[in-house]
């Protein structure tokens, strides 16, 4: 990688981590090349505005999301694929009851705002959404059912994250997502049963 290559990927590694320990309304460009250690020019000659900053954030996350999801298929069941995809929010509990969840907490903040911000950084959810929801098909629901079960768990998750952060309450996180792994392996148990 190029040396402007090596400074364009330490600002946006350092955005992605202030939006997220400080949030992006309070970040500012200055913030962030500071804490990329380089001249704030340098920001403005990769990125035009603090919006194009966070359309590259948005998509490396969406990039990241995707290859764990990848990651995931190798699970062999749909049920194992979701109770891995809630146990790695068991396992990052400690962080996000420290600074929330950087895709919820940016989606937050860009709704506040609108317009291109606000849709960009809500892309990450539509991504979940649709890798959750191909689980429950692949379980048996139809497609408005596991789209409803997708949305439900999504919700729960993220309910539990700003739960957490706000309390500053990692084992508020963990039960959560054990007892949301629980109620998959009943829903599936129930359905094996009326099937």
């Amino acid at each position: 990688m190029s040396n402007a290559g090596i400074k364009r990927e330490r600002i946006v590694r350092s955005a992605k981590a202030l939006f997220h320990e400080r949030g992006y309304t309070v970040t500012s460009l200055a913030d962030i090349a500071q804490e990329a250690k380089v001249p704030l020019g340098n920001v403005y000659y990769y990125f035009k505005t603090k919006e194009d900053l966070v359309a590259t954030v948005v998509e490396g996350r969406n990039e990241y999301v995707r290859a764990r999801h990848r990651a995931l298929e190798k699970a062999p069941t749909p049920l194992a694929r979701l109770e891995d995809f809630l146990q790695r929010i068991h396992d990052a509990a400690d962080s996000r009851a420290a600074h929330g969840c950087p895709v919820g907490g940016l989606a937050q903040e860009a709704g506040k705002l609108g317009g291109r911000i606000a849709q960009e950084a809500g892309s990450t959810f539509q991504i979940m959404l649709e890798w959750v929801g191909e689980q429950y098909r692949a379980l048996g629901f139809k497609p408005g059912q596991a789209r409803e079960r997708a949305v439900d768990l999504v919700a729960a998750v993220q309910g539990s994250i700003l739960l957490g952060h706000s309390s500053g309450d990692a084992e508020l996180i963990r039960r959560a997502m054990q007892r949301l792994q629980a109620r998959l392996r009943l829903l599936v148990k129930e359905g094996k049963r009326h099937a």
